[in-house]
């Protein structure tokens, strides 16, 4: 019974694969037949292309319309260009066939003249005779003279020779000297011009000068006309300007800053300033005279003037009783005590250095004896 279910089995099977391979075949021939057609319309197609790109190479009318500029001659005329053969025709031509001028060729200023032959141009190179009549004037030699120079040797010998030529040493030394003269050259003071008020002592530029009062201006004492010597110093806008009254030893001095304004004079004080020396006052003749227990002295002491003591006959009112040399700047009244009777004894002493007896004003002026002074006058 199994086997002939087996056997059915396999009968269906082989039918089953009967069919398939029927239809197998049937599927392989239609496959073949479209594979063939699809040969045939490719060997077709490429015929006709082939015959289209043969047609495009062929086409010698710029099919792609291409322009000049696009190969880069937009420059060039589409003219008729000359020959092979006459362009070479034309370039042998020596008969200048483009009939170019001698200014075309920058030689306008060359005559048509015969020129020198090589032979001859090296002849005259060779000259050393002066051809040209060359004078020492035209190379720069005009100052030069025609003498014999020295033999090298001698030149030599004579640079050598340290008696004649000084050392680096000395050249230095004068090299770095002072060049500004502060003195003349004999090392005195330079005496400045002779110019009423024509020298102005704070413009003076650094030195030693000397002069008198009448010829300088901007002095401590402008009607001083003493002799001075003066000394000025400077560093840049600085200076230091000295003074030194030659008659007597009085020495002024003054500054100008760095703002270039003028500080002012300032008197030195000497040992003779510090010192009190009395000096009996030489009085007018006929006016009065000195007590002897206390005569009338002075003395001078810091640009003051100091009277003290004493003189009796008293003479009459405003009456000149001695005469300075040193004078205030203003007249300075001042008073004396009286002797004899209580009061006192009215004085002055003038711009002129005139001391006055200008009158009494006591209890009863006959009794007055005589008159005693202790008075500090400023002279400045």
């Amino acid at each position: 019974m199994l086997d002939s279910n087996i056997r059915g089995l396999f009968k269906r099977v082989e039918y089953q694969i009967a069919n398939l391979k029927g239809l197998f075949s049937k599927n392989e021939k239609q496959m073949l037949d479209n594979v063939n057609e699809f040969k045939k319309d490719n060997e077709e197609f490429k015929d006709n292309q082939k015959f289209e790109l043969a047609s495009h190479i062929n086409d010698d009318q710029n099919p792609h319309k291409v322009t000049k500029a696009q190969v880069g001659l937009d420059k060039v005329d589409n003219v008729k260009q000359a020959s092979s053969e006459e362009f070479n025709i034309h370039i042998n031509n020596k008969n200048n066939p483009h009939g170019t001028t001698k200014d075309q060729v920058g030689l306008d200023n060359v005559e048509n003249v015969l020129q020198a032959s090589k032979e001859e141009f090296d002849i005259h190179l060779e000259d050393k005779s002066n051809p040209h009549s060359v004078t020492k004037l035209q190379i720069g030699l005009d100052n030069v003279d025609n003498i014999k120079q020295a033999a090298k040797t001698d030149f030599d010998n004579h640079i050598k020779d340290k008696m004649l030529h000084v050392s680096e040493s000395e050249k230095s030394k004068w090299d770095n000297a002072q060049l500004y003269k502060l003195t003349q050259d004999s090392g005195e003071r330079k005496s400045l011009p002779l110019v009423v008020n024509g020298n102005d002592v704070l413009s003076l530029p650094p030195g030693s000068y000397y002069s008198t009062g009448q010829y300088l201006s901007n002095m401590p004492n402008p009607s001083d006309l003493s002799w001075f010597n003066i000394d000025v110093g400077q560093a840049e806008t600085r200076k230091d300007i000295h003074l030194i009254r030659s008659t007597d030893n009085t020495h002024w001095f003054g500054t100008v800053h760095t703002d270039g304004v003028f500080k002012g004079w300032e008197r030195l004080l000497a040992e003779k300033d510090l010192k009190s020396s009395w000096i009996e006052v030489t009085l007018v003749t006929g006016t009065t005279k000195h007590f002897a227990g206390n005569p009338l002295t002075f003395s001078i002491r810091q640009n003051s003037l100091h009277l003290r003591g004493s003189f009796e006959g008293i003479p009459a009112n405003d009456t000149v009783i001695a005469r300075f040399a040193q004078k205030p700047s203003g007249t300075t009244v001042f008073g004396g005590a009286t002797v004899g009777t209580f009061g006192t004894a009215r004085m002055s002493l003038g711009v002129d250095g005139s001391l006055k007896f200008d009158g009494l004003d006591t209890n009863d002026n006959s009794k007055v004896t005589r008159v005693e002074i202790n008075e500090l006058i400023p002279l400045w």
